[in-house]
C-alpha cells in the first residue's frame, strides 16, 4: 500500500474494536477498512468529509482487483463497519466512513458471547 503525506501529519487508522473479534472478517477487509479509516480520520467524531476516494484509487493503492475491493467493501457495509452515501458537493462521488458500533454487539453477533471471554 503506498500512501504519500505532503505534511508532517500523524499517520494512523483508526479501527473498531470488534474487528479483531469478528470471525467473518478476513485480511482483505482489515485492509479495505484500514485505508479507508486513513482517509476518514474519524470523521464520525470530527465532523470530517469522510474518504471520497474512488474505488478504484483505493483499489489500485492496496494492489487489488477492483472486484475484490467492492466485495470486501459491500461486506464492510452489510455488517455494520462502514457507511456510504453520496459525497454532498460532488453528487457522482460516494462517502466513506468508518463506523464504531459497539464491542459486544460485534461479539455477540458473530461468536454468541457476550464478552471477550464468554
Amino acid at each position: 500500500m503506498v500512501i504519500r503525506q505532503d505534511d508532517n501529519s500523524p499517520t494512523f487508522a483508526a479501527l473498531p474494536l470488534g474487528l479483531s473479534a469478528d470471525s467473518r472478517i478476513k485480511l482483505g477487509h482489515y485492509r479495505v477498512i484500514t485505508v479507508i479509516s486513513y482517509y476518514d480520520r474519524l470523521s464520525v467524531y470530527r465532523r470530517g468529509q469522510g474518504c471520497f476516494r474512488s474505488r478504484q484509487k483505493l483499489a489500485d493503492m492496496l494492489g487489488m482487483s477492483l472486484s475484490a475491493f467492492a466485495s470486501f467493501l459491500n461486506d464492510l457495509i452489510e455488517w455494520g463497519y462502514l457507511t456510504m452515501e453520496r459525497h454532498t458537493k460532488l453528487r457522482n462521488t460516494m462517502t466513506y466512513r468508518v463506523s464504531f458500533p459497539s464491542f459486544e454487539t460485534v461479539v455477540g453477533k458473530t461468536t454468541g458471547l457476550n464478552g471477550w471471554c464468554g
